[in-house]
């Protein structure tokens, strides 16, 4: 399944690609591949700690060389680009690529240039799903109706709209999103701090799953493969106490 993500820029495309993966590989145990679309500003390596060396211009010249792909994760691996890279992408050859690694990965996301250049419309022609993000905000909704009018122009299926960074009493609410959306929202994702730590650490959040937002990524990788994950919830020092004063008093 090929999948490209979509949306404005700062609503967090590259943030939910790089976790949604992780997911995706670290939980339910699926084949995936990240390919990181915006060759001239690439941002996806530096979430996993990755040089920037090895790139999907890499990739057009030798195919076989995916296995420098790799991460510190079983089933992940991620293409990312040099920064500043000016090459065309030649889609014909990556049109073959995709179809090849169909084979291979259950899933591959595409992290899409900000807005609608034509790497991200012809990332678009050969994806099989189109996920939106959108931020509750006006700006980043009037760019999903445009993401929406595109991917029916080229015939391409809207997997759903995914609400990232919602927060309490938002500009646009839930509601309003899913009454001016034909595509089904498919997933909320809370503002959460620790989203912005651990991207500083350069390492996926999701990797501790009790996080706010690390259950709306898992929800969402749980929708992807119609399968439910039970997250077990850490015990604080707190409630330890708690629970031993009760045992003394119990007896």
């Amino acid at each position: 399944m090929i999948i490209s993500i979509i949306g404005k820029g700062g609503v967090g495309k590259t943030t939910i690609t790089a976790n949604l993966g992780t997911a995706l590989a670290t939980f339910f145990d699926k084949k995936v591949l990240l390919i990181d679309g915006n060759v001239k500003a690439p941002n996806l390596c530096f979430l996993f700690n990755l040089p920037e060396s090895y790139g999907i211009l890499d990739l057009i010249k030798e195919p076989t060389s995916i296995s420098k792909a790799n991460t510190n994760f079983k089933n992940l691996k991620v293409i990312s680009s040099p920064f500043g890279s000016n090459f065309p992408l030649d889609f014909d050859i990556i049109s073959s690529l995709f179809s090849f690694f169909s084979t291979i990965f259950d899933f591959i996301f595409i992290d899409t240039p900000p807005s609608f250049p034509e790497e991200t419309i012809k990332f678009m022609e050969l994806s099989d799903y189109i996920l939106i993000i959108v931020n509750p905000e006006p700006l980043s909704i009037i760019e999903a109706y445009r993401a929406m009018q595109i991917s029916q122009r080229l015939n391409r299926r809207v997997l759903g709209i995914l609400v990232n960074k919602y927060y309490a009493s938002p500009l646009i609410s839930l509601d309003e999103i899913r009454k001016n959306f034909s595509a089904p929202v498919i997933g909320i994702i809370p503002q959460d701090i620790n989203v912005q730590k651990h991207a500083f650490k350069q390492e996926p959040f999701v990797t501790n799953p009790t996080y706010p937002a690390s259950k709306g990524i898992l929800n969402l990788a749980s929708y992807l493969v119609g399968r439910e994950i039970k997250v077990i919830e850490k015990e604080s020092l707190w409630s330890k106490i708690k629970g031993f004063i009760g045992k003394i008093f119990r007896r």
